[in-house]
């Protein structure tokens, strides 16, 4: 963490020296978990206790010309599916640079493909645990921070991306892998249609090249997500839809199917609800199939803050 160190230091020494006036702040948000998740693999106990919980940091400084630095720290702990649970070890670290239309991404962030600005990669949420997505199972090599594998040394990932009017574009590329993502989004009255393309040196000495698009949008109380992808290393296509609906402003009902293409898997589907208690409270459970045909369920409480 020493280099971001570095770098936040770097960045607000530099805009002081050029503009004498910086404003600063400093805000936090974060989340908690817990409930109660049935798996039916015999390798895990079938009922466990899942509890989980993150923590963002964020100091922001801001240029009289308008360029605006944001550091970030993400903390966030998570239950293993043995129904153990460790201190909150996970950290990401990550500098962001905004300037009119662009936004630089540095550090310990996610690929475009992660991020979801360009496409939708996950869909709506389904009940307590997110076990189904829009993309479970998917053989793409999308990088991005996981808390479960409290990496020591990362290398780091620059992402980029540009927005003007309804279109934005962006581009990453992580050193380790050689792996860069292009892609780009268009957004009309309330759909949005985006396609990314990469290449990377991960799963083999040779390249893997991919791509995925996506399509969403809103009608009324009705949501949905519809997704496809492929690469080099899968048998067949994968693809996804989620779908999400409102019951008045409290309820959200929702389901997602997902097959990722490979022949000795299975197709993900679930579905789940979402009911608000106020105050960033809410109740949520699910119930589904996994990749290798067993049985998940969940139910607990979300809380927001």
């Amino acid at each position: 963490m020493l280099y971001f160190g570095k770098l936040l230091i770097s960045a607000i020494v530099t805009s002081m020296l050029c503009t004498h006036q910086v404003y600063a702040e400093l805000s936090s948000s974060g989340f908690g978990i817990f409930g109660i998740v049935y798996d039916s693999d015999p390798s895990t106990p079938s009922t466990r206790l899942d509890t989980e919980f993150g923590l963002e940091l964020d100091l922001k400084s801001t240029t009289s010309q308008g360029l605006e630095f944001t550091a970030s720290m993400l903390f966030e702990a998570v239950s293993n599916s043995d129904g153990t649970m460790g201190g909150a070890e996970g950290s990401a670290g990550e500098i962001e640079i905004m300037y009119g239309g662009f936004t630089l991404y540095l550090g310990n962030v996610g690929d475009l493909i992660y991020a979801g600005n360009i496409v939708d990669y996950y869909g709506y949420d389904i009940g307590l645990t997110d076990f189904a997505e829009l993309s479970t199972g998917f053989n793409l090599p999308v990088n991005g921070f996981d808390p479960s594998k409290n990496d020591v040394n990362v290398y780091p990932i620059v992402t980029v991306e540009y927005t003007h009017e309804n279109f934005t574009a962006g581009a990453s590329y992580i050193d380790e892998n050689e792996e860069w993502q292009a892609g780009l989004v268009y957004t009309f009255k309330g759909f949005s249609v985006g396609g990314v393309y990469g290449i990377t040196n991960e799963n083999s000495s040779d390249r893997d090249a991919f791509w995925v698009v996506s399509f969403g949008g809103e009608i009324g109380s009705f949501g949905f997500a519809l997704l496809a992808a492929n690469s080099e290393l899968q048998d067949q296509l994968s693809y996804g839809a989620s779908i999400n609906y409102d019951i008045g402003t409290t309820t959200d009902l929702s389901a997602v199917y997902s097959d990722n293409g490979m022949d000795d898997q299975q197709a993900t589907y679930a579905v789940g609800f979402s009911h608000s208690l106020g105050g960033g409270v809410s109740i949520a459970g699910s119930v589904g199939k996994t990749i290798y045909d067993y049985t998940n369920a969940d139910f607990g409480v979300i809380f927001d803050f």
